[in-house]
């Protein structure tokens, strides 16, 4: 197991000796950094999820505009030129 050595101001071991004599400050310490080092891993965790999700969203936006430059727009090959239409008379 590692040792951390941390220096308090006086006037906080004061406070901590007169009001709280009682707690277990190393392990109270140690609970802490392990709440600090679960919330810094879950967002971490977070942003890799974001990075992949924005990636996936990349591709779906160059796999769309891919798709587009295929496909005709609507009006390309719809009609014929200079307006010459034959008449078809149904018996």
């Amino acid at each position: 197991m590692a040792y951390i050595t941390i220096n308090l101001p006086k006037k906080l071991i004061a406070r901590v000796e007169k009001h709280y004599p009682n707690i277990n400050w190393p392990d109270t310490i140690r609970r802490i950094i392990v709440q600090k080092l679960d919330e810094l891993e879950k967002a971490n965790t977070i942003r890799k999820d974001m990075q992949k999700q924005t990636e996936i969203e990349a591709w779906a936006v160059r796999l769309q505009l891919k798709g587009r430059k295929k496909i005709p727009s609507k009006t390309t090959g719809c009609r014929k030129a200079s307006g010459s239409r034959k008449s078809v008379q149904l018996n």
